[in-house]
């Protein structure tokens, strides 16, 4: 069984997201797996106060991801599946 899903970046190699926005998704805002060379930015996602088990950014199997200067309001900011190795994970200038 999958989570709901706004938005999934499947299999991306030297992917580039910029200035989107996502409100009110029913579990996962926004989804990187078995992706390569992310770079995010100017990312708004948000849910209401008390939203159970959101996740903002949800990455799995993901290499080299870097999220900049983005903006997360949800129940779970950034889940990393923790059985997969993802690194490096850079994130700067965030607000929760």
């Amino acid at each position: 069984m999958y989570a709901l899903q706004a938005i999934t970046f499947y299999e991306c190699q030297n992917l580039v997201v910029k200035n989107l926005k996502i409100q009110n998704a029913q579990q996962m805002h926004v989804s990187f797996e078995k992706s390569n060379g992310v770079q995010v930015s100017n990312l708004t996602v948000t849910s209401p106060e008390g939203s159970p088990n959101t996740d903002g950014i949800h990455v799995a199997g993901t290499q080299n991801i870097q999220i900049t200067d983005s903006v997360i309001g949800t129940g779970i900011y950034i889940y990393i599946y923790p059985r997969i190795y993802c690194p490096p994970l850079q994130i700067h200038t965030i607000l929760l």
